[in-house]
């Protein structure tokens, strides 16, 4: 961050630029995205320090500057680019999916609103939760609320069916970028050298 507001720290300014254009970039599709109706939720992560010898010796809030969000833009739309061409060149193909909301659990979550003095909504879609989330942004009820929209939507799973990814609000997407690598991933990464060795 304060590499993009002016302390440049002897990077070369080539590098500086093109740190200035990802952000920028990046900024424009979370805008996008949000507008699409992707849900962020606010639940901090916790990242653990350990010792020389393994044994943990701390705990932190993890790092949530842009930077984390810059990258995380770019693979959801790599992941996406990926799916769609895919789709394009008919090639059949695991995708990672995140099927809409089960009704009983959309109910659940508007009874819990109720019990923490919240209106809920009548229709639950995904812009009245972005709504949500962000009006419980820092509140003390934030937390729990952002779970429990968390508990009340789908599991994402890997199908070969064009179902979408509802949290995302994307219609085509696939784990290529993936760090974690599970095997659905590396068979994205085959196609995908496939297609380009032609």
């Amino acid at each position: 961050t304060q590499v993009l507001e002016g302390d440049s720290a002897g990077f070369p300014k080539n590098v500086l630029t093109l740190l200035r254009d990802a952000d920028r970039l990046a900024r424009a599709i979370r805008k996008r995205r949000l507008q699409d109706g992707m849900l962020v939720l606010a639940l901090p992560e916790i990242e653990l320090r350990f010792d020389d010898d393994g044994r943990v010796v701390g705990a932190e809030p993890a790092d949530t500057s842009f930077s984390h969000t810059i990258i995380e833009m770019f693979m959801v739309e790599a992941n996406e680019a990926v799916a769609r061409l895919f789709v394009d060149q008919q090639v059949p193909h695991l995708r990672r999916v995140h099927p809409d909301p089960d009704p009983a659990a959309a109910e659940g979550l508007q009874k819990f609103l109720k019990a923490v003095g919240l209106t809920a909504p009548k229709d639950l879609d995904r812009h009245a939760l972005q709504s949500l989330l962000d009006f419980v942004k820092g509140r003390p009820e934030g937390f729990a609320v952002n779970l429990a929209v968390l508990r009340s939507l789908s599991e994402a799973v890997y199908s070969p069916e064009l179902t979408g990814h509802y949290a995302l609000a994307s219609q085509h997407y696939a784990h290529f970028t993936s760090p974690i690598r599970r095997y659905p991933d590396l068979t994205i990464h085959r196609l995908l050298n496939r297609f380009l060795e032609g």
